[in-house]
């Protein structure tokens, strides 16, 4: 009864000045200065209380200030803050926000309805403490919380209340040309103050705060020297409705009244001028139209802080409703200390933690190796965990390069393309787009190739990458048979590029195309006097022996052509077409013993029954020029074999194999995508799992697509020996029966040698029983006489 009796003396003088305040600096709402923005305009961008995930954006320990005098100081709103960085990528802060009332003297109403002033003064102040913690988990999204503390002096009778608010922002673009912008959504009041006499908060109750749900858009502009915020209110979004009553004088009582959502749009831009001075224009809409405008003007000096902002500034507001009252907000603000990044270094370093850089060198080193799944996912940690790494540029690059060195084409040209987007100054953007150049080469996209070959062709590229994109341009016309620019582009890779031995091979080859094979000759000797060091540079010597063998061959250079051809490496994949190439020009020298040899390998190193057919048919030849028939018959007889129920390649098993491939694609694309997540995923036990299961169903997909690639590179050669299929059996046939023939001729001459061998000998025999005989006769004769 006494607090009933003390308000209701209190109310009518209570009630007109918060009425004329309310068309200053409120429209009725409780809480409406928290609400409202226009008094705090310029600072809002740096307060908790426009939305909590913005404390994200300081880098330095900032303090900060806002006071605005109202109603000729009559009433005081203000707003005080603290923003301390917590590591690279949290912050945290207090704010306090407050409203002072005027005094207020207790009054009484007259016979005639007349306020009597008198007694004791008494004033209202309301208080607002947020303690806020802000966090960038993910990316460009960072995410923020207020816990609120709400104080009301309430003319000595105090209530309290406690709140939660969330806020989240997100960084749509970071551009030195086209600025930073920042968008952001939070509440005010989300969880309001429930105002009461205890600390128990009484969800529901009448007195809680107004909501407030806010967006709003922050940019800056050439090197944040123009400044643009907009922001967007939905007032008292979720009201009690029994906050909407007014009081009835003449029947002391309270009524209902019409509740009427509110909204309001303010917009201000800003411009930095000479790195020192400030200047604003500020603008507010409602649901009437302009509902205010101002101007804003002071001073902005980091030169005079050591790089920090350190600022005074003022601000001149005008309603254009009402009585078209006026507010004045003076704002200080400074920012003090280290920048995070520094205190973040100075911390790793006193830690002797270089956890970014010990994952760099490992991951670099893993790469090097070829090892390219495991430095995959340690390149994918650094830009997870180390968002600011200086050398991210680069460590994004390998990301995707690993992605392309795993075949994985869509994801790492995707990644390449984001990349230079990103860091489009950066050395590694060359990198990256010499990438996706060949990436489009592989896919047999020519006209993304001639489109990136464009982009990096420039002059302040790098040669070195320069002239690995006219190796791919030039590749991509030799396929197109433009013969003509594939020679001049290929000419164009000096020697001692990474590049160079393939060029002049591919040179070499569009040279023969062209007919010009002296210009081929000269340009596969280029290659022989390289400096060769890496397996593909051998593989690449080896092939280029080959068609020296094959040209010296056909001109009948035959002691050439065999020293190019044994020069061929036997763990080389052309070691098989070394040994046709000397079997045949041994066959051609006369060689036949050289012949024998080079069939006998041939029959054992390959895989392709032509191919061993026709070894044997060589090794046989070199029997029969050596008289030795039977062997000849022998080699023959198993070459034909060989060959016996022998099919060339099918095109209708390409072609499903093409759509096997297709769909393999399309499952390793998922595996890829897949690989990204647990890439940025923190390392525990379960995601250590899922990655060792990935990687084995990433391999046996992998094999898939390779063999497929072995088998599509292959059928042209599978082919081509398979359309000497007929020619070969023929010359076997041919060559059997002519063996055949020579055998038997020496088998009947030999059994005809035999039988005169066994008359002679039969004759002897018998000329030796003759002369026993006669000697027989001789004693008998003897004897008579």
């Amino acid at each position: 009864m006494e607090n009933a009796e003390y308000l209701k003396k209190m109310i009518v003088p209570i009630a007109a000045v918060l009425l004329v305040a309310g068309d200053i600096y409120t429209d009725g709402l409780p809480g409406e200065y928290l609400l409202t923005q226009r008094w705090r305009d310029i600072h809002s961008s740096y307060s908790p209380l426009t939305n909590a995930a913005f404390l994200i954006e300081e880098d330095y320990i900032s303090v900060r200030g806002a006071i605005a005098p109202v109603l000729q100081r009559e009433f005081t709103l203000w707003e005080l803050g603290l923003t301390v960085p917590i590591g690279l990528h949290q912050s945290a802060g207090i704010n306090w926000i407050g409203e002072g009332d005027g005094d207020v003297q207790e009054g009484s109403f007259d016979s005639q309805g007349r306020i009597i002033p008198g007694g004791e003064t008494e004033k209202n102040t309301n208080s607002f403490i947020m303690m806020t913690y802000a966090i960038n988990p993910w990316q460009k999204l960072s995410v923020g919380a207020n816990f609120n503390i709400a104080y009301q002096s309430n003319f000595g009778d105090p209530v309290r209340g406690f709140g939660l608010d969330l806020g989240a922002s997100y960084r749509i673009i970071r551009h030195p040309v086209l600025g930073n912008h920042i968008a952001g959504i939070s509440t005010v009041n989300l969880i309001a103050p429930s105002m009461n006499n205890t600390y128990v908060p009484k969800f529901g109750n009448k007195g809680e705060y107004s909501r407030d749900l806010k967006l709003g858009l922050l940019s800056t502009f050439w090197e944040n020297r123009i400044e643009s915020g907009l922001d967007f209110d939905l007032k008292d979004f979720f009201a009690n409705a029994d906050e909407f009553k007014k009081f009835n004088s003449g029947s002391e009582s309270w009524i209902k009244s019409a509740k009427q959502l509110e909204w309001g749009l303010s917009w201000r831009c800003g411009v930095w001028i000479l790195r020192m001075f400030k200047l604003y224009y500020q603008m507010g809409f409602n649901d009437n139209a302009v509902d205010f405008w101002g101007l804003s003007g002071g001073v902005n000096m980091p030169g005079m802080n050591n790089g920090r902002d350190l600022s005074v500034i003022y601000q001149y507001n005008l309603k254009t409703e009402g009585d078209r009252a006026s507010t004045h907000t003076v704002y200080a603000r400074a920012e003090i200390g280290p920048h995070r990044e520094e205190l973040y270094a100075r911390r790793m370093s006193r830690m002797l933690d270089t956890t970014p850089n010990d994952l760099y060198n490992k991951a670099r080193t893993l790469y090097a190796m070829g090892k390219y799944w495991n430095a995959f996912f340690i390149f994918g940690q650094i830009l997870s965990r180390f968002p600011d790494f200086f050398k991210n540029d680069w460590v994004e690059y390998y990301y995707h390069s690993c992605q392309e060195k795993l075949d994985m084409r869509g994801a790492s040209a995707e990644g390449y393309r984001e990349m230079v987007e990103k860091y489009p100054r950066s050395e590694a953007a060359d990198h990256a787009n010499l990438g996706r150049m060949r990436i489009a080469y592989r896919n047999g996209d020519s006209d993304k190739v001639q489109a990136l070959f464009s982009q990096i062709n420039r002059i302040d590229t790098p040669d070195s990458l320069k002239y690995h994109a006219c190796y791919l341009m030039a590749e991509t016309a030799l396929k197109e048979a433009n013969y003509a620019e594939a020679v001049r582009l290929f000419s164009l890779v000096p020697p001692g590029h990474p590049d160079y031995v393939f060029a002049r091979h591919s040179l070499a080859i569009a040279h023969i195309y062209r007919e010009d094979t002296q210009s081929a000759i000269d340009a596969f000797a280029d290659i022989i006097e390289a400096d060769i060091e890496t397996g593909h540079e051998k593989e690449i010597l080896n092939r280029s022996y080959i068609f020296l063998g094959y040209i010296f061959y056909e001109e009948l250079s035959l002691s050439k052509a065999v020293s190019a051809l044994r020069k061929v490496s036997q763990e080389s994949y052309f070691y098989e077409d070394a040994l046709l190439g000397l079997a045949w020009t041994a066959v051609k020298a006369r060689q036949w013993i050289d012949c024998r040899k080079a069939g006998e390998k041939l029959i054992g190193y390959s895989k392709k029954p032509v191919v061993q057919a026709e070894g044997g048919l060589l090794k046989a030849y070199g029997h029969i020029m050596k008289k030795e028939y039977p062997l000849a018959v022998t080699t023959l007889q198993d070459a034909r074999a060989l060959i016996a129920g022998t099919e060339p390649p099918s095109k209708d098993s390409l072609v499903f194999l093409e759509r096997k491939y297709h769909s393999d694609r399309i499952s390793y694309e998922g595996i890829a995508e897949k690989a990204e997540e647990l890439a940025m995923a923190r390392p525990t036990g379960l995601v250590v799992r899922l990655t060792d299961s990935l990687h084995m169903h990433q391999k046996e997909i992998k094999n898939k697509i390779d063999d497929f690639l072995v088998y599509n590179d292959e059928f042209e050669r599978r082919s081509f020996f398979a359309r000497k299929l007929d020619d070969v059996a023929r010359d076997i046939e041919y060559a059997l029966a002519y063996a055949r023939k020579l055998a038997e001729q020496i088998e009947a001459a030999k059994a005809e040698e035999k039988a005169l061998k066994k008359d002679v000998e039969l004759q002897k025999e018998i000329e030796k029983i003759k002369e026993e005989m006669e000697k027989l006769d001789a004693a008998e004769e003897e004897e008579t006489h």
